[in-house]
């Protein structure tokens, strides 16, 4: 939105979503490390909070080069810097958006042992029934 829009309400609202994010994700990183998650789920939840850690950084950055030039954001020129915080700073956060989904999946798939039990038979099928009721 930011990119297309320079709607003084769109830069508010990135602006104050990116801080619920920001605590989202540490809450979120504080209840993985008291859980005891197991490790591919800890080590993800680090990912993230680096990532997260690091948008700000590149999102500070890019504001400051395009609206603090005194001059009309359409007509800043490129430059290497403003290139690198802009592009860095949206590749960030598809990076973000990546592993808040594998872990999500992380979290939310069922448990072995669920799964375990509901692929065991519960009752014996005579062989030549398994298909009947199917069509």
């Amino acid at each position: 939105i930011m990119r297309h829009l320079l709607d003084p309400l769109a830069q508010r609202l990135h602006i104050l979503l990116a801080f619920v994010v920001l605590g989202m994700v540490f809450w979120l990183f504080a209840r993985i490390r008291r859980a005891g998650c197991e490790p591919a789920v800890r080590r993800w939840s680090i990912l993230l909070a680096v990532l997260v850690s690091i948008q700000p950084i590149f999102g500070v950055e890019a504001w400051i080069r395009r609206f603090g030039s005194m001059t009309l954001p359409d007509m800043v020129p490129s430059s290497l810097g403003l290139d690198i915080a802009r592009s860095g700073h949206h590749v960030l956060g598809t990076l973000i958006f990546a592993t808040s989904i594998a872990l999500a999946v992380l979290l939310l798939r069922p448990d072995r042992l669920k799964v375990s039990m509901l692929s065991k038979p519960t009752e014996s099928v005579p062989q030549g029934r398994q298909l009947e009721g199917v069509a």
